[in-house]
């Protein structure tokens, strides 16, 4: 991935709308990319401008919002036990979270603290 920058991993009906692109995020991104796909790394990461004032910002993880909403489908999970349908489709959507919450810190910033001291951070938002 070396040369490329934030913008090629925005897919070409993307490139209308408005981008931010958090290029200090870079090295986050390239270690990512040797793990997944670029194009789920963009549906990952890249915010939808409803929760970032009306624009992209890219990357972005909000790492309690992934955690809280899979602490959430696993709740749901109970509700529904012998429902094997509804049961694997919350647990589906709850592995969902925990695998972008994983992937974020433990190989985009190669563990909490590192994450913890980058300005992605500020207000628990990356």
């Amino acid at each position: 991935m070396p040369g490329e920058t934030l913008a090629q991993f925005a897919p070409i009906d993307y490139v209308s709308k408005p981008i931010e692109f958090r290029d200090y995020l870079h090295p986050v991104v390239e270690r990512i990319a040797q793990v997944i796909p670029k194009d789920v790394i963009w549906q990952l990461y890249a915010s939808s401008p409803s929760e970032t004032g009306g624009h992209i910002v890219f990357p972005y993880s909000r790492v309690n919002a992934a955690v809280m909403a899979a602490r959430d489908y696993l709740r749901n999970v109970k509700l529904f036990p012998g429902d094997k349908i509804k049961l694997n489709q919350y647990y589906e959507k709850a592995a969902e979270q925990a695998f972008e919450a994983l992937v974020w810190v433990e190989v985009g910033f190669q563990g909490l603290d590192n994450l913890a001291n980058s300005p992605a951070s500020n207000n628990w938002e990356g």
